[in-house]
Formats: structure tokens, C-alpha cells, sequence
């Protein structure tokens, strides 16, 4: 219940004490595309003050794993998550060339309504005036459903989302990496040619150290 410490079939962690730890399978699901996948010539690069967001709704937990910009010139964007209420959650600041480009998010989302994805102010990424066609749609997974602008036909930054379902998750294993005691050091008695160890079991003999 704890961090994720490693991904794979086997972990080799090196032990100081007796730690228990817990595993799960989980399946993968793929990756799927939602959104205006490209801008038109109708729009312009927003460079006012506000901030605006895209508003979906998450039918069941997803990650928005990558999405397309336009920028108007390179450099750091703020892209952030917010509830229904406008409260972020979560942003990544990620540094982007001029013009077309696909950044990575990884952003977690929990099933719910009225999500908004969205850029900092004064952005320089491009914004379609026209074109858009709500909703944006990926059955039983997502729903981009408009904008926080007043007008109905903005589409704000944000192309082509790659967006990824949370993968079904096994029941946890626990898993016991225990330290033992070291064991006394043994005493060798000699008697003619036979050597006896002081330790009942467990014994390796070694020749010349």
C-alpha cells in the first residue's frame, strides 16, 4: 500500500530488515486518439491574459498521455488540470518548439464531469475560431463537450489527444523478503584427520581460506 518500486517479473532489492511487499498484475489498454485532430486556418495564436480550457467529462479513470500544439514561438507552457470548479489538480510545464509539436502530459484523471484541460495565459498556442464539432467522443472512455469561452465554435490548443483507460488491476500478493540471523561462527575441532564444526547444519568447508 505503499509506492511503486519496481515494474517487471522479477526485484532484487537490497534488504536491511525483513520488509514485506505487494504484487499486482495489470492489464494494458491501448492507446486511443480524440479531438479535432488538426487546426484549420481559421483561429489565431492566443496571447491574452486569460486562461481557457477544453471541458471533457471522464466516463471511467483515464490518462491524457500525449496531446498536439501549435505554438507561435518556442518556449515553457503550463498545461494544467482542473475540476469542475475550476481548481487545479495537476499541471505539467513543458518546453515546446515553434510550431507543430506533440508533448507528453501523463496526466490522471478520475472518472468525472466537467474536467478542463488547459494552458496558462498569454499561451501562443493556437486557438481554432471555427470547425469544431462537439462533442469529441471515445465510447464508455471520454467526452470532450466545448470550452470555458462563451462561443460555442472555439477549440482551445489541444489536438489529436492521446488518451489511455486505467487497466484492470489483479488483487495484491504479499510478498515476505526476510532477513535472518547471522549465524554464530562455528569452532573446528581436530582430531587426527577428521574435523568436526560446533554448528549442527549449514556448514561449507573451505580449503586454504
Amino acid at each position: 500500500n505503499g509506492n511503486k518500486v519496481n515494474t517487471g517479473t522479477a526485484y532484487s532489492p537490497n534488504l536491511t530488515s525483513t520488509t514485506t511487499f505487494y504484487v499486482e498484475s495489470t492489464t494494458i489498454e491501448a492507446e486511443q486518439s480524440v479531438g479535432m485532430t488538426a487546426k484549420t486556418t481559421d483561429g489565431a495564436y492566443y496571447t491574452n491574459t486569460a486562461r481557457w480550457a477544453q471541458v471533457f467529462d471522464a466516463i471511467t479513470p483515464l490518462t491524457i498521455k500525449t496531446v498536439k500544439v501549435y505554438a507561435g514561438a518556442a518556449g515553457s507552457k503550463t498545461i494544467w488540470l482542473a475540476n469542475n470548479s475550476g481548481t487545479v489538480i495537476d499541471s505539467v510545464t513543458v518546453s515546446v518548439p515553434s510550431g507543430e509539436s506533440v508533448v507528453t502530459l501523463n496526466l490522471d484523471v478520475p472518472a468525472g464531469t466537467g474536467w478542463q484541460l488547459g494552458a496558462q495565459a498569454n499561451c501562443n498556442l493556437w486557438r481554432d475560431a471555427t470547425g469544431s464539432s462537439y462533442p469529441y467522443t471515445i465510447s464508455n472512455l471520454i467526452s470532450i463537450t466545448g470550452s470555458t469561452a462563451s462561443s460555442a465554435a472555439y477549440y482551445y490548443y489541444f489536438y489529436d489527444w492521446k488518451v489511455q483507460a486505467e487497466g484492470c488491476i489483479s488483487n495484491r500478493t504479499p510478498v515476505t523478503g526476510t532477513i535472518n540471523a547471522i549465524p554464530a561462527k562455528p569452532t573446528i575441532n581436530v582430531n587426527g584427520v577428521e574435523l568436526t564444526s560446533s554448528a549442527n547444519s549449514g556448514n561449507q568447508w573451505y580449503l586454504n581460506g
